[in-house]
């Protein structure tokens, strides 16, 4: 068992600067046309940022993000897909719209007032690839809407099993994630830090179904930068266990992904956040 005396102290929350379309294109000056979209310069005009925090492309794994403009106006957008060590990564992009396929670390387009489109992410070469992806758009919080689907294939070869995983409004530092480790399944729960000048301290404590803690630990996670537990592997005291783990950020930056997932049938099953009634106030 991991016991840090962190996890035991009072938490303060520090206020950083949420990663956005601006740092991203100073690494990457245009993001690439997409399916007949007209491409824009991504660092131009004020943006709204959210996060698709996990991204499996390549061998068994598909994942399919949905955009959509539910507003009155269109609205320009960026999406830049990044790696676990918070570097600009590239993935096989393709708009089902159109039958091109970019290899690329990002994208720009238009969307118009009511339209939507999905682009397929896969492993470049058929490569495996795991990331998080940023999306901003121009024109108002939230003008963009969308979700992800990710898929593995199954036993048959063909993909069988999906899951629908929500944008993340980089908000997630005060969150409950159940966990499930019976009947041969694995929970995961990803954390990104997307700030751009904070690495952010994240203390988790792990409650059994009646509430008590269980175990406590803390990970840093640098700016940018992407982490995935997998409970049985890194805690095995949670092993053929249920529960719920509390995640506290003390940086107001923060997403969150929780994934159930069985290697014998390859099935995998979205975990649920419920946000903390009460969290903790950001310093200025």
């Amino acid at each position: 068992m991991r016991l840090f005396a962190l996890a035991l102290l009072p938490l303060t929350i520090a206020s950083a600067q949420c990663f956005g379309a601006e740092q991203a294109a100073r690494a990457m000056p245009g993001a690439r046309r997409i399916g007949g979209l007209a491409a824009r310069d991504a660092s131009a005009g004020k943006t709204q940022s959210r996060v698709f925090p996990r991204i499996l492309a390549g061998s068994d794994w598909e994942t399919t993000v949905v955009l959509l403009n539910p507003g009155s106006s269109p609205v320009t957008f960026q999406q830049f897909f990044f790696g676990g060590d918070g570097k600009l990564a590239q993935f096989a992009v393709q708009n089902t719209a159109s039958p091109d396929v970019l290899t690329t670390s990002g994208i720009s387009g238009i969307l118009l007032p009511g339209s939507s489109m999905r682009l397929v992410l896969s492993g470049v070469g058929g490569e495996y690839r795991e990331g998080w992806s940023l999306l901003s758009s121009s024109d108002g919080q939230d003008a963009i809407d969308g979700y992800a689907i990710l898929r593995r294939k199954g036993l048959g070869g063909a993909f069988s099993f999906e899951l629908t995983m929500p944008l993340s409004s980089m908000q997630d530092y005060s969150e409950y994630v159940p966990f499930d480790n019976t009947q041969g399944f694995r929970s995961h729960v990803t954390l990104v830090n997307p700030a751009s000048n904070l690495s952010t301290q994240v203390r988790l404590t792990y409650l059994n179904p009646q509430g008590t803690v269980v175990l406590l630990d803390s990970v840093l996670i640098p700016p940018g930068q992407q982490m995935t537990l997998t409970l049985p592997d890194v805690y095995p005291d949670l092993a053929n266990k249920t529960g719920t783990v509390r995640i506290e950020g003390d940086t107001d930056c923060l997403a969150v992904m929780g994934m159930r997932s069985s290697e014998a049938y390859r099935a995998i099953a979205p975990l649920p956040m419920v946000s903390r009634g009460v969290a903790a106030t950001p310093q200025q």
